[in-house]
């Protein structure tokens, strides 16, 4: 048999016989090599610098005030003028029950529907804030959460108000989403353009300008947040007191 040969019944011989159970052992080794590797990955510090790199697109992935205001918008200008156009709104104000009454009912509905979700989006973000350590604060993920809600609030509102006053759910949906998509190209375009009007009345910079994630809560934004909505929706119970339903 050629050296080759030799060397290759040599290793075979140490394989099944070796040290440590031979290839079991060699396999144990290379899994203790993985395992290693795979903790010194999700070390805190390594997850701490990772999470250093990411600090400044914090504002990027809160992705939960898109899916929000989809919900929200929808949700408002579905609530009355929806049910009007279908004739169920109709219908049930022949009981014994006023419109406006009706309207702030729907009102109440629609924003705890937009707690439920926020109160989920918050929660997981805690979880996984105490799963990995991400160096996040649960005092200012909730003050973030609280913020989220009044600026899905506030469009949902507007699109509730616009709908009940014309009766047409379409007009709702889209002055709601039409101001959304307004008011974030504001928030995106001001420092561009060096504009500073343009963040100043956009809800997106009441909501995450001051960064709640690193700050906490900001009483004077969320306070402008709650008075759009109140405006809103006093609009709204006007606009739907004023209208003949025929009823």
């Amino acid at each position: 048999m050629g050296g080759g040969g030799m060397n290759f019944a040599r290793g075979l011989a140490l394989g099944s016989n070796g040290p440590g159970g031979g290839g079991a052992g060699a396999n144990r080794g290379g899994l203790a090599t993985s395992e290693e590797d795979f903790g010194k990955a999700f070390d805190p510090r390594v997850i701490g610098r990772l999470w250093r790199y990411a600090a400044p697109y914090k504002k990027r992935i809160m992705v939960g005030i898109v899916l929000l205001l989809v919900y929200g918008i929808s949700q408002g200008a579905k609530l009355v003028a929806g049910e009007e156009e279908a004739g169920t709104l109709e219908l049930e104000l022949t009981a014994p029950v006023t419109r406006t009454g009706t309207y702030v009912e729907r009102l109440v509905a629609l924003w705890l529907g937009l707690l439920t979700l926020v109160a989920a989006v918050s929660v997981t973000m805690i979880v996984l804030s105490v799963a990995i350590p991400l160096d996040l604060s649960g005092t200012n993920i909730l003050a973030t959460g609280a913020l989220m809600w009044l600026a899905g609030g506030l469009f949902a509102t507007l699109a509730l108000a616009v709908g009940a006053t014309t009766g047409r759910r379409s007009i709702g949906l889209g002055v709601g989403a039409g101001a959304a998509v307004l008011m974030y190209a504001f928030n995106a375009l001001g420092p561009l353009t060096g504009w500073s009007w343009m963040t100043t009345v956009s809800p997106f910079d009441w909501y995450l300008g001051a960064d709640p994630l690193a700050t906490g809560m900001d009483a004077a934004r969320a306070a402008l947040l709650l008075g759009c909505s109140a405006l809103f929706a006093a609009a709204g119970y006007v606009g739907i007191g004023r209208r003949d339903l025929m009823v």
